[in-house]
């Protein structure tokens, strides 16, 4: 998955920095969204559960990825 998110990169021309933004701000408004949605359907349990499985996808990206 790294490798294929960093042709786009180069394929692109995006910095880093600009790519980490999008990530992080698509991140955000995923986990927002999803917490409105857990919320709405009172199923927060689910949210902690997604919300886990973000970072942990995040925890595994090889460090140099954005270098």
């Amino acid at each position: 998955m790294a490798a294929l998110i960093s042709q786009i990169m180069v394929a692109n021309k995006l910095s880093a920095a600009v790519f980490a933004q999008i990530v992080l701000f698509a991140v955000a408004f995923h986990a927002v969204f999803l917490y409105a949605c857990a919320a709405a359907s009172r199923t927060i349990e689910w949210y902690g559960y997604v919300h886990t499985l973000i970072i942990q996808f995040f925890a595994l990206m090889p460090l140099d990825f954005f270098g």
